[in-house]
């Protein structure tokens, strides 16, 4: 019998699908709750608590250079200044809604420091 660790690992295996976006079919990889607070967190001033405004840009494209990959699962983009400087930005905002969605992260970059 198997583990309730191995449960549950194997019952939220990460994976990958395939989504279409402007008419492209690509893969959006599904992040770890590491990857996920890496990229969520990346953007906050550890001092102060609060969104760091100078660190929001590229914020779109590093999200589509993390979970865009091949067909097998590997990196598409080593970073986000590559796939931000290569890809359209039309591209690249519909990708980060999709990659945005697929992953669980609600509110946009934008949204964060409002209220």
């Amino acid at each position: 019998m198997s583990s309730l660790k191995e449960r549950l690992l194997d019952r939220f295996q990460l994976t990958h699908s395939k989504k279409e976006i402007e008419g492209v079919t690509v893969f959006v990889k599904q992040l770890s709750a590491a990857e996920a607070e890496a990229y969520q967190f990346a953007r906050i001033n550890p001092k102060t608590g609060e969104l760091d405004y100078s660190k929001v840009k590229g914020a779109r494209a590093d999200l589509v250079a993390t979970c865009l990959c091949e067909e097998d699962g590997s990196r598409m983009f080593k970073n986000g200044g590559e796939a931000g400087t290569k890809l359209p930005s039309s591209f690249v905002e519909a990708a980060y809604k999709v990659c945005a969605e697929f992953n669980g992260m609600g509110a946009d970059i934008e949204d964060a420091g409002k209220d």
